[in-house]
């Protein structure tokens, strides 16, 4: 259930509908937070970043990727880690913090190398 309602939420930010994944994604999060689904509220977590930074909200959105990049490196999961990485890199850059963001996005293309994920480096 709680992977369908993350996908619902997707579908919404895919069709610019931002505010309502946002709202769904929100839901999710408390639900994860509620039964301890780490993997979940790594992934709700990385696509609030996504949202609130579209919707210009950084300092949220550098939270909510924050909060996303320590649960992959806690759980170890390195594609994850990686993937994150390019969302939060990407935010440094935007923000102009050029140089933390470059570095983010470069470690991500190594770590994405290492684990042999093509979709990492292309996101």
């Amino acid at each position: 259930m709680l992977l369908n309602t993350i996908n619902i939420g997707c579908v919404h930010q895919v069709k610019g509908e931002i505010k309502r994944a946002e709202e769904i994604h929100l839901g999710s999060l408390e639900l994860s937070q509620r039964i301890h689904d780490l993997g979940s509220e790594m992934e709700i977590r990385r696509n609030l970043g996504e949202e609130y930074s579209i919707l210009g909200k950084y300092k949220e959105s550098l939270e909510q990727y924050e909060g996303s990049l320590k649960i992959a490196q806690d759980i170890n999961d390195p594609r994850m880690t990686a993937y994150v990485k390019v969302g939060l890199g990407s935010l440094k850059c935007q923000v102009g913090e050029n140089t933390e963001g470059q570095h983010l996005l470069e470690q991500a293309l190594s770590e994405a190398k290492a684990v042999g994920d093509p979709e990492v480096i292309l996101a």
